[in-house]
């Protein structure tokens, strides 16, 4: 695990009306189940507009990861496929993922969610 070892936080940003990621959910959530050490939190965007607008997510699912200190390791659009998100979960627990400063400060905004789960 990285150097940090507090738990990772990893946010599925989706839409309710979108097809994949009601089908991914239940993907995300047997993920969730088999790794509880994590922080899961699946977030619908139009619930949290207000805090999310300037992201402009127009893709989904994007996957946000952040390490036990609140830095950004991941963000982006992935395809909805369960190995490819264990993946970025595994780099970031063994502390081969963070963003460049830039690109983080484009996610900031995401540090503005409620930390509680839906």
């Amino acid at each position: 695990m990285a150097e940090d070892s507090a738990p990772l936080t990893i946010l599925c940003l989706c839409a309710q009306w979108c097809v994949i990621c009601r089908a991914f959910e239940s993907q995300f959530q047997d993920l969730r189940a088999a790794q509880p050490q994590c922080h899961w939190r699946w977030i619908d965007i139009e619930d949290h507009d207000a805090v999310l607008s300037d992201l402009d997510i127009q893709n989904f699912p994007t996957i946000v990861i952040l390490d036990g200190g609140g830095q950004l390791c991941f963000a982006g659009t992935i395809e909805p496929r369960m190995d490819l998100l264990q993946r970025l979960v595994r780099s970031a627990q063994d502390g081969q993922l963070r963003l460049a400063p830039a690109e983080a400060a484009h996610w900031k905004a995401i540090k503005a969610l409620p930390s509680q789960p839906d």
